[in-house]
């Protein structure tokens, strides 16, 4: 059994970096700070064993959204390549059935 699920959080990103500030004015210690907020989208996908109803895989896949809203085409090109990347992480099959991951 697959499970999917599909979201989107507000992030904020913080550096801070020294900057020079000269000799001229003996300013030592100066620091520079950016902030950027940004949405991220989150995909997680879920494969549970149909027998015993236990989680046997977990992926998920994140990317930093745009602020303009994409067309349902651009929506779905976004989803099938997350699934892609999150599948290509998926264990091959053991002589048992799937093999589990931490």
């Amino acid at each position: 059994m697959v499970s999917f699920s599909v979201g989107a959080r507000d992030r904020i990103e913080v550096d801070s970096y020294p900057v020079s500030a000269g000799y001229r004015y003996r300013v030592y210690g100066a620091y520079q700070t950016d902030v950027r907020q940004y949405t991220e989208g989150v995909l997680a996908l879920d494969f549970f064993d149909g027998k015993t109803k236990r989680a046997v895989w977990h992926g998920y896949g994140t990317k930093r959204l745009s602020q303009s809203s994409p067309t349902p085409e651009k929506r779905r090109a976004n989803v099938d390549q997350a699934t892609q990347a999150i599948l290509a992480e998926f264990p091959s099959r053991t002589g048992a059935g799937l093999a589990q991951t931490d």
